[in-house]
């Protein structure tokens, strides 16, 4: 006699916004998994066009939709979508990439034979350049000592689309943080993996695909982001003080490239006081003050700060960062 298994449902949230051409192949490759139980939940962030008339064409499958009033960005989508989810799991995956037919599968038979600690398993990806299909890169997980550590300094998850998560742990931590400017992902594997075991399946399972405006080109808001993140996950990063000098001298790299010299130099300067070896650093403040005129003032006021710091044999105190983010978010932004 023939022993049918059961399946748990799995809940996967796609956030969409002006993209139906996209959504629907999304859409497709969700419809396609060798997975036998899931159920789609159709996010619509406002989009200027009728996303529930047009979605009428999968009026055979079982898609939720629920619409946004007003645009509120895919990470309050992504919430409200937790929220609906019945799913013993939840998969997000974004309106422009897609999965591979055995995705949603290999991640469920690893949290199948492992322990209930498991909050999160993750995949490898292909990127293409959306207008073209060429490949850009292709990356397979790697095995990580401390991956408590190793999120902080990086996001090595990645994309949205790449993990299935423990639908209650994800209620635990209280999903998506909408207040940040970017990184709302990398901010939220933050929260989980603290509390949380991960594994991962060493295969390429989503197709990533690039669109030529994105959020990663836009250096404001993804220093906004990331040093919101600094601040919120501050104990944490005081813990590693050069993973915490690292990202500051990352966020001063970024500023640089963008010409905003003057708080890059601050940035720099936060990254040595924490860490002293940090080399880049000091050659970039270097650079920096010739770049910046009137270069001598503004160099020996930052040195004397970095003394005081020293001499009062202080750590790094995250007030610093506040009103930084205060003149980012004063920033008129038009790219």
């Amino acid at each position: 006699m023939e022993i049918l298994m059961e399946y748990p449902l799995i809940s996967v949230i796609i956030p969409t916004h002006n993209r139906f051409k996209q959504l629907k192949r999304a859409i497709k490759s969700v419809i396609r998994q060798n997975y036998p139980s899931t159920e789609i939940i159709v996010i619509d962030d406002h989009s200027d066009y009728s996303v529930q008339e047009e979605l009428g064409i999968f009026k055979e499958k079982n898609i939720i939709f629920q619409s946004l009033k007003g645009k509120h960005g895919a990470p309050a989508a992504r919430n409200l979508g937790i929220k609906l989810a019945k799913g013993k799991y939840i998969a997000f995956l974004d309106d422009d990439d897609e999965f591979f037919p055995n995705k949603l599968m290999k991640q469920y038979q690893i949290f199948n034979m492992n322990s209930p600690e498991i909050g999160i398993v993750y995949c490898g990806f292909i990127k293409k350049l959306e207008s073209n299909q060429i490949i850009y890169e292709k990356k397979l997980p790697a095995q990580i000592k401390n991956p408590k550590k190793k999120i902080l300094e990086t996001n090595f998850i990645g994309s949205c689309s790449y993990p299935l998560i423990r639908t209650k742990y994800i209620h635990e931590v209280n999903g998506f943080d909408d207040n940040l400017d970017s990184a709302q992902d990398w901010d939220l594997w933050i929260r989980l993996i603290q509390k949380y075991k991960i594994k991962f399946v060493n295969e390429h399972l989503v197709n990533y695909y690039i669109q030529n405006q994105s959020i990663s080109s836009n250096y404001f808001k993804k220093v906004r982001g990331i040093l919101k993140i600094l601040i919120k996950n501050y104990i944490q990063y005081n813990k590693y003080p050069e993973i915490l000098s690292y990202q500051l001298n990352n966020l001063a790299f970024r500023l640089l490239m963008n010409n905003s010299l003057k708080l890059a130099n601050k940035f720099y300067f936060a990254s040595i006081a924490i860490q002293s070896k940090r080399l880049e650093s000091y050659i970039f403040i270097f650079i920096n003050s010739f770049l910046l005129k009137p270069f001598f003032c503004l160099f020996k006021e930052n040195l004397l700060l970095l003394a005081v710091k020293y001499l009062k044999k202080k750590k790094f105190q995250v007030g610093w960062l506040i009103p930084n983010i205060k003149y980012l978010n004063s920033i008129h932004i038009t790219s």
